[in-house]
């Protein structure tokens, strides 16, 4: 399979994202994509059980998406049969997401269905850096890895500070953390700074998504013209 996306297959992929702890099984899964008809769906499922019960309404959808739940098995095959049946590819920044799925999925049908169906999303940027942005020498990952909120900022996306960087784990924990003292989600308080710090785990997530599939398309597009 080509390593990178044409205008036409970026515009159809569907574009997601695990959020988690380093050294555990994902606790979230995000996805996007654009419908034939131009509208956007997108999809998030709490995959931990320590988290069941947190579903909420995510930021940055006007209140029409809740957070969900399932089983990161089902939340795959889902995913992946939306995939297969509209003859999309299934796009993440950077092959990390796809190891959580080989790691993590305990079924091998539908991680080769996943790993048909994959294309890392940085070959591409990095071809557009190359070809479109020459002189911009971009800060890396201590894994050499570009990340995705430098080339937000090369395209002038906008990424709130409350849902950048280092929130996610940290959001995770603390929430878990609260459900374990209170009960349950629907008894940890309303004041509580584990449901701040969720809500921002949920609104990352969603950026993350959303932006990864406006940083391709543009990259595959603009690449493409040069």
């Amino acid at each position: 399979m080509a390593r990178i996306l044409t205008p036409e297959r970026a515009a159809r992929a569907i574009y997601f994202d695990f959020e988690g702890c380093v050294d555990e099984a994902p606790s979230l899964l995000g996805w996007s994509l654009v419908r034939d008809d131009g509208t956007e769906c997108f999809t998030q499922d709490i995959v931990s059980r320590a988290l069941r019960g947190a579903a909420r309404k995510v930021p940055h959808t006007a209140g029409k998406v809740t957070c969900g739940a399932s089983t990161l098995r089902a939340a795959v095959d889902a995913m992946v049969l939306l995939a297969e049946e509209e003859d999309r590819r299934i796009v993440s920044w950077a092959r990390f997401d796809m190891d959580m799925i080989e790691r993590y999925v305990d079924d091998p049908a539908v991680v080769a269905r996943a790993e048909a169906r994959y294309m890392n999303a940085l070959p591409t940027a990095r071809q557009w850096l190359q070809r479109v942005r020459p002189d911009e020498d971009l800060e890396r990952t201590r894994s050499g890895k570009h990340r995705l909120a430098v080339y937000c900022g090369l395209m002038d996306i906008a990424v709130p500070q409350k849902y950048g960087s280092n929130v996610a784990a940290k959001g995770i924990r603390a929430m878990r953390d609260a459900i374990a003292k209170h009960g349950s989600y629907a008894k940890v308080p309303i004041d509580c700074s584990a449901r701040q710090a969720w809500k921002a785990v949920l609104g990352h997530n969603r950026l993350d998504c959303r932006n990864a599939r406006e940083v391709v398309n543009r990259a595959a597009q603009e690449y493409a013209d040069v």
